[in-house]
């Protein structure tokens, strides 16, 4: 599933943040977060943290993501973006 968190303003471009959550092979359920620009035309510009998430029930994923704070989630996008510039380099 995928869920709106809200956005973030990050070097003069606003960005949407989702929490995308699923079901593991583990039997636990995982989550990650999902960067996208606003006026993006679709998921080519995403970028997304590693699975930072790994709980018993979804419901608590959903409840720690949405303590992490706007500082977290700026450093988060940040490192998304990093990894992606590392990758297409």
């Amino acid at each position: 599933r995928r869920r709106s968190l809200g956005f973030l303003d990050w070097e003069q471009e606003t960005w949407s943040c989702f929490l995308v959550t699923f079901a593991g092979r583990d039997g636990q359920w995982h989550g990650h977060l999902v960067f996208r620009p606003q006026g993006s035309d679709g998921e080519s510009d995403e970028v997304r943290t590693a699975d930072i998430f790994i709980e018993a029930c979804e419901a608590e994923i959903d409840h720690k993501a949405r303590e992490l704070g706007r500082p977290l989630f700026r450093a988060l996008l940040s490192s998304a973006l990093h990894t992606r510039q590392g990758e297409k380099a």
